[in-house]
């Protein structure tokens, strides 16, 4: 591999450059100052940007963390709350555990039970 292998999606930075191969990356990177190259997001960055270029390393990986590098300090976007119903199931389910909360484990109420098993235990 060399340092001309292109990411699969260019990453595109805040000031508007977008960063297509390897190399792009590497030069980025050591134009940062000596401060910020010596933060450990952007040693793990230059570490796998050097695997995957001289070492036949993983592409993904190096693109990973200079996308994980970038974004580093950066405020997480919001997730929107969930929209997908309550499945019933677990509707019934909850409403049959608090109904057997104050139960014995033994006993379930009569009115659970199936109509079958009612007349046996009730004819006792």
């Amino acid at each position: 591999m060399s340092w001309s292998k292109s990411f699969a999606d260019p990453i595109e930075l805040p000031n508007g450059r977008v960063l297509r191969t390897l190399r792009d990356a590497g030069h980025y990177v050591t134009g940062l100052s000596k401060a910020d190259q010596s933060k450990p997001h952007w040693q793990i960055d230059a570490h796998e940007l050097m695997m995957a270029a001289e070492r036949g390393g993983i592409l993904m990986l190096a693109e990973i963390a200079v996308r994980q590098a970038l974004a580093h300090g950066q405020p997480k976007p919001a997730t929107a709350p969930r929209k997908k119903a309550v499945k019933k199931y677990k509707l019934i389910r909850s409403a049959i555990h608090e109904l057997l909360r104050g139960q014995s484990r033994n006993s379930a109420p009569q009115s659970l039970l199936p109509d079958s098993h009612q007349r046996f235990t009730n004819s006792g």
